[in-house]
């Protein structure tokens, strides 16, 4: 699978012997002319190969290495084909044309649900579609129940909300809106809503929905706040579908994710409304003649990345607005992205001095003290205490997520070495002090870093083994003591 898309987007790739399976590549075992070591490409944590095992020293293929750095994978529908190899991306029409008929074994799809979540071409599988980590046969009466679906998307359903459709030729096929007065007079169009139309059931969750249909009650502006993945925007979906009926002109989706520039906050909250701009007008100012006097839920997801433009549209709204009422949603701020992708370079737990060395950059200690703290609160990381002794441990799935966006910076390898950095010189520090009265605190706190230690030591394998080679030999009295001096010596040699 993965060497039809290379070829189909790339060409054949030129192949090597190895000399022995050891060379050849750590995901698909063959080896082409040109070789890059694991730790430039991918952290072993995140490559969801468990099987995968003394990585250090280990290469991918150019094939695998074009896999993991080919963002768009990652981020778009995919259609692949052999015989003869195609890789094509797949927009939404094309994706319905596909769907329409049965995959054959010479096909496979790939449909990201959370971009960038997820390598999906590597565990693709030829005659199936692979939408993160689930695998569908899809088959006549698939593609009958899909047409099924299309067509009730066109009429309204209990009153569910429905998104509008068009078609490939670009034209509206949702149903005439109902016209009525508004009280200016002039005529406006009134619609249910835009909610998209669930697909799956929802299953759980009924103490979250009811808590939320309660705020929204009680309060105008309601924020649904969480890790990424933890399903706000289905909530959101599933609460404003409910509450509907209470709202006479409808409930309204703005999706916010894709916007890339807060100047277009206004433009994209106008068009998921129903306002267009053909006004020489602000559309800020058409926005708010619009919505004063109607009685609407605006739905705005994923508000994170541009959290104070938001707020400050959100109150202008809702200060001349007396009907709206507002549901957002928000995975972390800008800053805390960027700390808790940082922070996904550590193994199992650090501390703040070493959070200040790693995760500081171009941030000063008080800001980045906030941040931390401001991340306990959401629960992404877990503050632990051991006596005097505070210490910050992020589970493996908020790791492995934070990763993945830290790839995307393109700071990924500068974070990591900052961090074989900062546990290089804590090792230099234990052999200088260990003939000291401090010897026993300096062995409970390399205890303590351990999976810190290995992790620098195995990157530097790869990126610099004069580093990784100083860190051991300053380990040695450290690993003596512990009877693990043959392990890491072997590690060590692996690599």
């Amino acid at each position: 699978m993965v060497w039809a898309a290379y070829t189909a987007a790339v060409g054949i790739p030129e192949h090597a012997e190895p000399v022995d399976p050891v060379a050849g590549c750590a995901r698909c075992g063959h080896a082409t002319t040109e070789m890059t070591a694991v730790g430039q490409v991918i952290s072993r944590r995140f490559t969801g190969f468990e099987s995968w095992t003394n990585l250090a020293g280990r290469h991918l293929c150019a094939v695998c290495v074009w896999v993991y750095r080919n963002r768009s994978l990652r981020n778009e529908a995919h259609i692949v084909t052999r015989n003869p190899s195609t890789l094509v991306m797949a927009n939404p029409p094309l994706l319905l044309q596909v769907l329409s008929n049965t995959i054959d074994r010479d096909t496979a799809v790939i449909v990201p649900l959370r971009p960038g979540r997820k390598h999906l071409l590597p565990d693709a599988r030829w005659g199936q579609i692979t939408a993160d980590d689930t695998h569908l046969t899809w088959s006549e009466s698939d593609t009958v129940r899909l047409d099924v679906m299309r067509r009730l998307r066109s009429f309204p359903v209990d009153g569910m909300p429905l998104r509008a459709e068009h078609d490939t030729q670009g034209y509206d096929r949702r149903p005439a809106p109902e016209v009525r007065p508004s009280r200016a007079g002039a005529s406006a169009p009134i619609t249910t809503g835009n909610l998209p139309l669930e697909l799956t059931s929802f299953v759980g969750r009924r103490h979250e929905l009811t808590d939320a249909k309660n705020l929204l009650a009680r309060s105008r502006l309601v924020t649904l706040t969480g890790i990424g993945g933890v399903g706000k925007t289905r909530l959101a979906m599933r609460v404003a579908a409910t509450v509907q009926r209470d709202y006479a002109d409808g409930v309204r989706l703005a999706e916010l994710g894709e916007l890339r520039d807060e100047s277009s906050l206004v433009d994209a909250v106008a068009a998921a409304v129903g306002v267009r701009g053909h006004s020489a007008r602000p559309v800020r100012e058409v926005l708010i003649e619009f919505l004063a006097p109607r009685k609407v839920l605006l739905v705005l997801d994923n508000c994170e990345h541009m959290v104070d433009a938001v707020a400050e549209l959100a109150e202008t709204l809702l200060r001349v607005c007396p009907g709206l009422r507002i549901l957002a949603t928000s995975l972390c701020t800008a800053g805390e992205q960027l700390v808790w992708g940082r922070a996904a370079v550590f193994a199992g737990s650090f501390e703040l001095e070493a959070a200040e060395r790693v995760c500081g950059e171009g941030l000063d200690s008080h800001e980045l003290l906030d941040t931390l703290t401001s991340l306990v609160e959401k629960s992404i990381l877990l503050r632990e205490e051991n006596g005097s002794v505070v210490r910050f441990r992020i589970l493996e799935t908020l790791r492995e997520y934070g990763y993945e966006k830290l790839e995307q910076t393109g700071e990924a390898v500068a974070v990591r070495r900052r961090h074989r950095d900062w546990y290089e010189a804590l090792a230099l520090d234990a052999e200088a002090e260990w003939i000291s009265t401090r010897q026993l605190d300096w062995i409970a706190r390399l205890k303590r870093e351990q999976p810190n230690l290995r992790e620098a030591l195995e990157f530097s394998l790869d990126d610099d083994p004069v580093a990784g080679l100083r860190a051991a030999a300053a380990l040695y009295w450290f690993w003596s003591s512990q009877s693990q001096l043959s392990s890491m010596t072997r590690m060590i040699y692996s690599g």
